[in-house]
């Protein structure tokens, strides 16, 4: 008895992006909170990651925000479920909690 399977493969990597609205350019609050949204049309995204300046990867789960005022970049990306990772992409951000 033979048996069709169908396969796809999958080489593209996810789309992913940053939601904030910066309506004063780069700057924001310390209560800012900071939205990853990674789609992946094919299989699906396995995880989403990022990092605030030089700290370690982390995985992304809920918004965050940045409190310690200054200036900080956001690198993000996200991996599917067959291994592709999009290219990482970058915020640039000033927290100003300055009166």
């Amino acid at each position: 008895m033979e048996k069709v399977v169908n396969v796809i493969v999958d080489r593209t990597p996810q789309e992913i992006k940053i939601d904030i609205d910066l309506k004063s350019g780069s700057f924001v609050h310390p209560q800012t909170k900071f939205s990853l949204i990674a789609i992946d049309d094919a299989s699906a995204v396995k995880d989403v990651l990022y990092k605030i300046d030089n700290e370690e990867w982390k995985r992304y789960t809920e918004a965050f925000s940045i409190s310690q005022e200054g200036i900080h970049w956001i690198g993000f990306r996200a991996v599917d479920a067959v291994g592709n990772q999009s290219n990482e992409k970058v915020l640039d951000v000033i927290v100003d909690n300055t009166k």
